[in-house]
């Protein structure tokens, strides 16, 4: 650095703190209520911050007060705050209007420890029980988030696209059956080729509820950490390892998977990440076994195979096994998606619509500036946690998920509103073993041209970008609150109370966020179903209810769960249409508590209609427009 450098070094931290102190308040109170001399005011105290900042951290550390200045310039990102006025965030992502400016937080706090990392003078030796923390991370992890969804099931945040789906396939596996879902009109293999379900189905001979799934999910995503921790510790070292895992388990991407109902697809994370650790330990067979097993999660993912293959090809010069990879991946694909999804539905993969899949991806490939707007910002969010991404891409690994990355570009509109489900499970795990590839190249041509060692730098990197990524946007922060979860609350408890008065067998319609709690039988439909029967489903018309007939009991709960988009989602723009089910003659109020109706086929239509007078209360249901019969409104 030269002098001139040196001594103009002290400006930096001065602009951060006026950066700083204008993106505090802006966050604040908003930049159209910005007052002039209160920002001010703010920025005065974030410049005699950064100041005592950068001077007690360089005479505590010893370190160059000039040199670290620089460490400084990171927050120089900070100026684009305004940017966030500029970005629409997705209805479901409310809370999360805030995001842009957390990422801009997040890259410049990152960017500055990271720096710090690199001019830190002191060799950092933690003296840490790597496995017993690494046990201790995975333990409290499964206990954590078992526990958060469960609440959130029981607390009806769990919804039938898909939770209520897979309970009722697996219910059906459990009792030696392949049924039609009554969701989706046909069986699960018309939609999704997912035979680990049939494996699964043995837990519900010990307990057969929609809690065994999430919890085995729950289970399945945690020990993906084992080996992250094994593959990392091998390539690099035992405290960049543990901290790897760390960044996997506290990844919102991991954590939204987890708490996105039940998905067989994040049961195949800890398969792929054992078989890439068990490939680079040049076990080949037991590396491909266990990528078989997490083919068995998802009718893509065999496709890994062919990727497999070419990469076997290049690094290892195996031909014959490479060959043999990639035809088990063409056949296995060929079959899932041309022979099993065609047999049990008629439309085939359902995901295509009326288009062929080479129609498709040449039609997404002569808009590449759409793709790229799309899916970028999913892409981003998915990266940013483990070192901002800087690692990913020098690495090939990153490569090995091309068709899965494709199949989500191309057949879904990947946009920043997806990364709170269970789309990115079979590249996630790509993400993490690429950035510790990257680190391992990066840290070989330093230390052949620098003689310097970046591992442990590029561990606090990996830690705070992590931490920070946490806090900016997972699961609590922008989506879910913990107090939604309280399954204490009356508008729970009547819930379940109407519930248990629906027998085992009976027929019955609800609503998206109540189906899960009703899936474990032939008829359980959605209201729309009932409220449309000329409608069509997702694969056809809902053929199911006319062979069973109308549904003997409805169950609507009138809440303000009607608006929430995480939870009424793509049937929010039928409202489950109230007064059309309340005003069918069919059909006689069996009970009413709070905003919850359970009504019977074959009652007595004006009998109890009085009891719903409550819900006519635009104070207390100000969401509700129901319109009733005035002669037997009168009457009440």
């Amino acid at each position: 650095m030269d002098t001139k450098t040196k001594n103009l070094a002290f400006i930096f931290p001065i602009i951060a703190g006026i950066l700083i102190g204008l993106f505090v308040f802006d966050l604040a109170f908003g930049i159209g209520l910005i007052n002039p001399k209160a920002a001010v005011i703010n920025s005065v105290l974030f410049i005699l911050l950064t100041l005592a900042v950068w001077y007690l951290y360089s005479k505590i550390t010893r370190n160059d007060l000039k040199k670290d200045a620089l460490t400084f310039i990171p927050f120089l990102i900070l100026i684009f705050f305004p940017v966030r006025y500029l970005i629409k965030i997705p209805e479901n992502m409310s809370r999360a209007s805030n995001l842009p400016s957390y990422l801009l937080l997040l890259i410049s706090l990152s960017l500055f420890i990271g720096l710090k990392a690199i001019f830190f003078k002191k060799k950092l030796k933690p003296r840490l029980k790597h496995k017993k923390i690494l046990a201790i991370l995975i333990i409290l992890y499964i206990l954590i988030f078992s526990t958060l969804a469960i609440l959130k099931h029981m607390s009806f945040h769990s919804t039938a696209y898909d939770l209520a789906i897979y309970d009722q396939t697996v219910w059906g596996y459990s009792r030696g059956e392949i049924i039609t879902l009554s969701v989706i009109e046909t069986p699960m293999l018309g939609d999704h080729v997912q035979p680990i379900l049939f494996l699964i189905a043995p837990f519900y001979w010990i307990y057969s509820s929609p809690i065994t799934l999430v919890v085995l999910q729950t289970i399945a995503i945690a020990l993906g950490a084992i080996p992250i921790y094994l593959l990392t510790k091998k390539i690099l070292n035992k405290n960049i390892a543990l901290v790897m895992s760390l960044a996997y388990l506290i990844h919102p991407s991991t954590q939204y998977m987890n708490l996105f109902d039940f998905h067989p697809v994040t049961l195949a994370i800890p398969f792929i990440l054992f078989s890439l650790y068990f490939l680079e330990k040049k076990r080949f067979i037991t590396s491909l076994i266990l990528l078989g097993t997490a083919g068995l999660c998802k009718e893509h993912i065999p496709l890994l195979f062919i990727t497999f293959g070419i990469y076997i090809l290049i690094r290892y010069k195996k031909p014959a096994l490479a060959i043999t990879s990639i035809l088990i991946g063409a056949i296995w694909t060929y079959i899932n998606f041309k022979v099993i999804i065609p047999h049990f539905s008629p439309v085939g993969f359902a995901y295509l619509t009326d288009k062929g899949m080479i129609e498709i991806v040449i039609e997404k490939l002569l808009t590449p500036m759409a793709i790229l707007t799309q899916n970028m910002p999913f892409l981003v969010l998915l990266a940013l946690p483990i070192g901002l991404g800087l690692f990913v891409l020098f690495s090939p690994i990153i490569l090995l998920p091309i068709f899965q990355i494709g199949m989500t570009v191309f057949f879904t509109k990947m946009g920043i509103g997806e990364i709170v489900t269970h789309r990115q499970a079979s590249i996630l795990p790509f993400v993490i073993v690429s950035s510790v590839y990257g680190i391992y190249l990066i840290k070989n041509f330093l230390k052949k041209h620098l003689k310097k060692d970046i591992t442990n730098m590029a561990a606090v990197f990996i830690l705070s970008t992590a931490i920070l990524s946490f806090l900016a946007y997972s699961p609590f922060t922008i989506l879910h609150d913990y107090n939604s979860f309280n399954i204490r609350t009356e508008h729970v408890e009547n819930g379940h109370h109407l519930l248990s008065r629906i027998g085992p067998d009976d027929s019955v319609a609800s609503t998206n966020w109540i189906m899960p709690h009703l899936s474990q039988r032939d008829d359980a439909f959605m209201l729309y179903h009932f409220v449309r029967w000329n409608q069509t489903t997702f694969n056809g018309p809902p053929l199911r209810m006319y062979e069973a007939g109308p549904p003997k009991y409805l169950l609507l709960d009138l809440s303000e769960a009607v608006t929430d988009t995480r939870r009424a989602g793509n049937v929010k723009k039928i409202a489950d249409d109230p007064t059309h089910i309340i005003n069918n003659e069919d059909y006689g109020i069996l009970e009413v508590r709070g905003s919850w109706i359970l009504l019977q086929n074959g009652i007595s239509y004006k009998d109890n209609i009085c009891k719903i007078t409550p819900l006519l209360n635009k104070k207390d249901y100000p969401h509700l427009n129901i319109r009733l019969n005035q002669e037997i409104l009168k009457k009440c």
